[in-house]
């Protein structure tokens, strides 16, 4: 008091200086004192402060403080000095009853609003000493009857929060700061509590995880505001996630009532929260924490059926887009993969329908924002489950898949099949590029589709102005500028994941020694190599729709969806003629395929086949190597005109297939 009056005073610059010191330097004489009293002299003096009704808030506040401060200096519980401390929780829990509402309260709404704010000030500080106590002085070797004394503690916390956040959401005339920072602290000393007591926190969990959701969903609307403070938002958030984690890595086995709350796209899973880890390398850590614990310490059997409805409900959208949480159920889809994961095979009949009913679901999602990202996930969940499966298992499964898909329906206006196709094609790409040779007895049931897909996208790539497929025979002569008009380009789409898929398993049968492909007397062989080798010739609108590394302006559709430029990855034709060739295996096989791509070699009209058709052919030199010379003297008339060719690429290519054939046969081919 009398420092206050001295700074009121006309003094001059050096007294004033004195007085602005002489708060702090007084409370650190205080600290210091205090700090040289016995243990249980200062434990006599804390108390004493705390006990006062009407007393000094921010003297009771630094004697929190200080009392926090100490009990991390000393040993933690069993010794003696630990369990002194302990003795003052119950004083500490009963300075969490305070009201901080500014509605209530006896006075003007001044006073009302004052006393609520010295009362958070007063309550935020107990809780942070009641976690200091509790983190500093519990162990794992404290005992059940020890660690006690803050099972008070967690009911008067529940209570405290369901206040705040009734606060929060329905008082805006309050101080929100300051509600925020107590909902913080709350939260933190809540998980430190939970992971102490564990199974004696279970009577207060439906009372916390309520408040706690409440909360969390309130920060995240305010984290999408202007004029707000996103330091504190973003505070709140991570407190609130590390109390989930507590709650999940301690008592996973009592969550089954909760997952639908936990797993909500407003809360745990929001866009909010997961953007705020992309940038916040702690909210980051603490998310995978959360979604690590939730997958391996809960139960298969209780996690799944919950996970499912969950993304059922984030990608049904009713009619309203706004509805639509496909980023969300991503994140459900990835917890679910953690799961299977970490399942044991026994797990693995009540994991089978979930997985397979969140499969479809994400498969059959129509909304061109997020398709891929959530095809994706889908596909790497879905892998997780067969990598757990036996072959006997593995085969049902995918037949299941293709009666979903459906069969090749040729209306353009139909989106719904060409979205299941697409879906499934890029989900059977995925399963043989990590199943390998293992997969190929599930690749037999679909050579017929496959070749369905081949010629659907014949009939519509290779026509001529009038719509008549052309044949190798008569083709009219067109200008390379000339284009195809087709009308729903998206039910196309799926002819790229068809490529990939037939890539990678022709690629897994030339490691197995090509009997796949030479099933049936060869004719499974000469199915697929029909449509690819029309395909070579074929136009391809500049505005269809590819997936490719990067956007692009320098290559034609032609020449990523035939060629491979960008595509690599993807899916195209010139993979494919390249698979092939390695999976055939022979003579009387190589010499249509060799045929084929001769004949795009000779294109008189269109520069871009004859590129793709060089680039295919030295694609299969440098594949075959030696075994391919047979053919080569077929080869080197076309060779010879390419090597004149007007564009640069195509004669460059052609001298590299002529210096490849004279290293291989080690002479000179005189061209």
């Amino acid at each position: 008091r009398n420092i206050r009056l001295g700074a009121e005073r006309e003094i001059s610059d050096w007294e004033r200086t004195f007085w602005d010191a002489a708060p702090t330097a007084t409370q650190d004489c205080v600290d210091r004192v205090q700090r040289l009293l016995p243990t249980p002299h200062f434990l006599v003096s804390i108390t004493s402060l705390l006990q006062e009704k009407d007393g000094d808030v921010a003297l009771q506040r630094r004697a929190l403080r200080l009392l926090g401060e100490r009990a991390s200096e000393i040993d933690p519980l069993p010794s003696a000095k630990a369990s002194l401390f302990l003795e003052t929780v119950p004083d500490l829990t009963n300075l969490l009853g305070g009201n901080i509402s500014c509605k209530n309260g006896e006075g003007t709404d001044q006073d009302k609003s004052q006393q609520a704010r010295r009362n958070i000030v007063l309550q935020q500080a107990a809780l942070m000493a009641i976690e200091q106590l509790a983190g500093h002085l519990c162990g794992e070797s404290s005992s059940s009857e020890e660690v006690s004394v803050f099972v008070p503690s967690v009911s008067k916390i529940c209570t405290l929060m369901a206040d705040a956040t009734d606060q929060s959401s329905n008082d805006h005339d309050g101080d929100e700061d300051a509600i925020r920072q107590l909902l913080s602290s709350a939260s933190l000393t809540a998980a430190t509590l939970i992971s102490i007591l564990k199974v004696r926190c279970l009577p207060f969990l439906p009372k916390l995880i309520k408040p706690l959701l409440s909360a969390l969903c309130f920060a995240n609307k305010s984290s999408t505001k202007d004029g707000v403070d996103h330091a504190a938002i973003n505070i709140l958030q991570r407190a609130i996630v590390r109390c989930f984690v507590a709650i999940v890595e301690t008592l996973p086995q009592f969550l089954s009532p909760y997952l639908d709350a936990i797993l909500s796209p407003d809360t745990l899973l929001s866009q909010p929260i997961r953007e705020c880890a992309k940038d916040d390398s702690n909210m980051a850590a603490l998310i995978k924490r959360f979604d690590e614990g939730l997958a391996t310490k809960v139960p298969p059997r209780l996690l799944l059926p919950a996970a499912s409805e969950v993304v059922t409900r984030c990608l049904d959208d009713k009619g309203n887009e706004d509805n639509v949480y496909w980023r969300e159920a991503i994140a459900v889809i990835g917890i679910i993969t953690i799961s299977i994961r970490s399942c044991s095979r026994a797990d693995l009949p009540s994991v089978i329908v979930k997985v397979m009913s969140v499969a479809m679901s994400s498969f059959s999602y129509s909304k061109l924002d997020g398709r891929f990202e959530l095809l994706d996930a889908a596909n790497k969940a879905l892998l997780s489950l067969v990598m757990k499966m036996s072959e006997a298992q593995l085969r049902p499964l995918y037949s299941r898949l293709r009666e979903w898909r459906g069969d090749l329906v040729k209306d353009e206006d139909d989106n719904e099949s060409s979205i299941r196709r697409f879906s499934f094609w890029s989900m059977t790409a995925v399963l043989c590029k990590e199943l390998r040779g293992i997969f190929l007895p599930c690749m037999s049931s679909v050579v017929g589709d496959i070749v369905q897909e081949l010629e659907l996208a014949v009939s519509k790539f290779c026509t001529d102005s009038s719509g008549r497929t052309k044949s190798a025979s008569k083709r009219r002569r067109v200008s390379e500028e000339e284009s195809v008009n087709i009308e729903n380009l998206e039910s196309l789409r799926p002819i790229q994941p068809v490529l990939l898929c037939l890539e990678t398993a022709l690629k897994a049968d030339a490691h197995e020694g090509g009997e796949w492909i030479r099933a049936e007397d060869s004719q499974r062989y000469h199915k697929i190599l029909k449509p690819l080798s029309k395909l070579l010739l074929s136009r391809i609108p500049e505005s269809f729709p590819l997936i490719k590394d990067r956007s692009n302006d320098k290559f034609s559709s032609y020449e990523m969806l035939i060629g491979g430029k960008l595509t690599l990855e993807y899916g195209n034709v010139g993979g494919c003629m390249t698979a092939l060739s390695a999976a055939a295996g022979n003579e009387q096989l190589w010499k249509p395929l060799n045929h084929a791509i001769l004949t795009a070699c000779g294109h008189e009209t269109r520069t871009e086949v004859r590129r793709v058709g060089i680039s295919a052919l030295l694609s299969v030199l440098r594949t075959l190597g030696e075994e391919y010379m047979i053919l080569l003297p077929e080869c080197l008339p076309v060779l010879s005109e390419l090597l004149e060719d007007r564009d640069e690429g195509i004669a460059r290519m052609a001298k590299e297939c002529v210096q490849l054939g004279e290293e291989l046969l080690g002479e000179n081919l005189a061209l």
